[in-house]
């Protein structure tokens, strides 16, 4: 998506030249689509991407997001990851051990908290705050 400065929407040379460029590049061959036409209207109103898994999102930065549930109780886990590679992302939708905030005790929270420091690599996997939130999935 490309988009102008203020100054230059305001004066009009920025639409113009946006339109411009985009008559051109059809003309050429591209094709103009739309994210909902793109991923068959799986993006939702905070542009996360769904993918076929129920509990991994692709994040607008590219990110393959999952969450496990709770061990205990069976509500989100609130353990949610980032990762650059689909299947681990589904692993860590799967991951056993998690435990929502509700159901650890003081002394598994320090130790969580200690644990999670080191995750901050999408490679590895990275601590992210959920984008599914709202959904509680």
């Amino acid at each position: 998506m490309l988009y102008s400065d203020n100054y230059y929407e305001r004066s009009g040379y920025g639409q113009k030249t946006m339109q411009m460029f985009i008559v051109a590049l059809k003309q050429v061959g591209f094709v103009e689509l739309a994210e909902q036409v793109i991923y068959e209207g799986c993006v939702d109103s905070h542009g996360i991407i769904k993918t076929p898994h129920k509990r991994v999102v692709i994040t607008s930065d590219a990110l393959f997001v999952s969450h496990p549930m709770c061990c205990r109780c069976g509500k989100h886990s609130g353990a949610c990851m980032a990762f650059n590679n689909f299947e681990k992302a589904i692993e860590w939708a799967y991951y056993d051990k998690a435990s929502c905030d509700d159901c650890l005790t003081d002394e598994e929270m320090e130790d969580c908290d200690e644990y999670c420091d080191g995750f901050d690599d999408p490679e590895i996997g990275m601590v992210v705050e959920c984008p599914m939130r709202e959904n509680k999935e």
